[in-house]
């Protein structure tokens, strides 16, 4: 029962987020009184990030999916940059679970830690897509607390969506944009 209702939690604070993604991009949207419509270009604007504020690379050793519904708990660190020039360390928890289509549906939290100390803690979910080449793609949305420091106080109460790419020969790129 009670994992039932933690699933059940996890669901809705992910359609939560989602919903909160769409309904923001929404407000974006160039709407032209007169007609009701929704221009391409207005769309387009609405989606154009800019340029990540935070990139990670790595080496990754993650598998094609091999059963469907199979989860993989684990954890790793790793480095990354913010904004440029900020050197951060990445302790990472996540959850991994095996979808159809070689899809995987992947949740768990993270900690930023700055270099003197500041840290800035997010929880995150993400589908990866696993190609027949070896490589793969997500996306997903980061949830920061409102318990960022220092440096890092900037993500407090904010939300990230990411990119993440794994060539076939292991090497990651992690990409986020601060959804503002």
């Amino acid at each position: 029962m009670k994992g039932g209702l933690y699933d059940n939690m996890q669901v809705l604070m992910l359609g939560s987020a989602l919903m909160m993604l769409f309904l923001f991009a929404a407000s974006f949207f160039d709407v032209n009184a007169s007609t009701n419509e929704t221009t391409a270009v207005s769309i387009a604007k609405a989606g154009d990030l800019g340029n990540p504020f935070y990139e990670q690379h790595y080496e990754g050793t993650l598998g094609k999916p091999e059963l469907l519904n199979q989860s993989l708990t684990g954890n790793f660190t790793g480095e990354g940059i913010l904004n440029g020039s900020l050197n951060v360390s990445a302790e990472v928890n996540f959850e991994r679970t095996f979808r159809d289509n070689d899809t995987a549906f992947l949740q768990g939290n993270a900690q930023l830690i700055a270099e003197n100390g500041d840290t800035a803690v997010y929880d995150y979910y993400a589908f990866t897509n696993y190609n027949s080449d070896g490589t793969s793609q997500g996306s997903g949305v980061s949830i920061f607390n409102d318990g960022a420091s220092g440096e890092l106080s900037f993500l407090s109460n904010t939300i990230g969506i990411y990119k993440n790419f794994v060539d076939s020969s292991g090497n990651g790129t992690f990409l986020m944009w601060q959804w503002k």
